[in-house]
């Protein structure tokens, strides 16, 4: 019991500290906009380059464990969006939202840490594969979806608008650069890498601190009903699927 508090304080106390530090610290909301600039799109980019570039590309190919990564989470996100739509009768952006509620596993910047302190270097490979199917998966779809719900052209004018979006999208750009770079061993400079290596290891309690904040300074105002539904789908059926 220890030893997993001792794994999961550091990741939660950031986000316990950015609460308290937005609930009691009186400071404009709107100095949060370059925080979560830097972190959408410096330094988690940054993160996931790292995790996917530093995996062996030969264990980077592995279609069955692929084939099962995608399927339950295209399993679980499908589920949860037929519920999200249902319960907010048809609304596509909200119901993209809570897609990732429930089929978006945080792999980002808690996951890899925690699976590796937990599990060992062993499973690097194959949190590096959930990471990069997961977040090529999720930040594809979502704009697909945000994109569908805002469509006020044409069919081609939104989908070109789409797939910019997909394209452009920080988190897809730096995780094919990872792919890329695994597959042909690329490194890069010594000064660089270590640039990135102050970048990946920033993303982590920048995001979660200002977690923390976000929801001190935006409370809800009540849960939504479909929050529980979600949950359960996150934490009980996609790691049984």
């Amino acid at each position: 019991m220890s030893d997993l508090f001792g794994l999961a304080f550091p990741f939660f106390g950031l986000i316990f500290l950015g609460y308290a530090c937005g609930r009691f610290v009186r400071l404009p909301e709107e100095g949060l906009a370059w925080l979560s600039f830097f972190i959408i799109y410096v330094a988690l980019p940054a993160l996931f380059y790292r995790i996917v570039s530093q995996t062996p590309f030969a264990q980077l190919i592995n279609p069955g464990f692929i084939l099962a990564v995608v399927v339950s989470t295209s399993f679980c996100a499908l589920l949860a969006l037929i519920l999200a739509l249902w319960l907010r009768r048809g609304n596509i952006g909200e119901a993209a939202i809570a897609t990732t509620v429930g089929a978006y596993a945080n792999v980002g910047y808690m996951g890899p840490g925690l699976t590796l302190a937990a599990l060992g270097q062993d499973a690097a490979t194959p949190a590096a594969l959930i990471f990069a199917c997961d977040s090529l998966f999720f930040f594809t779809l979502v704009p697909l979806l945000m994109g569908v719900h805002g469509r006020s052209e044409s069919v081609l004018h939104t989908l070109a608008g789409v797939v910019k979006r997909v394209v452009t999208h920080p988190f897809n750009v730096a995780t094919l650069l990872g792919i890329v770079s695994a597959a042909f061993e690329f490194r890069a400079p010594g000064a660089v890498e270590r640039m990135l290596d102050f970048l990946k290891n920033a993303a982590a309690p920048c995001a979660l601190f200002t977690l923390g904040v976000t929801v001190a300074l935006r409370p809800l105002g009540r849960v939504p009903r479909e929050l529980a539904p979600l949950l359960a789908l996150k934490l009980l059926v996609h790691p049984l699927v």
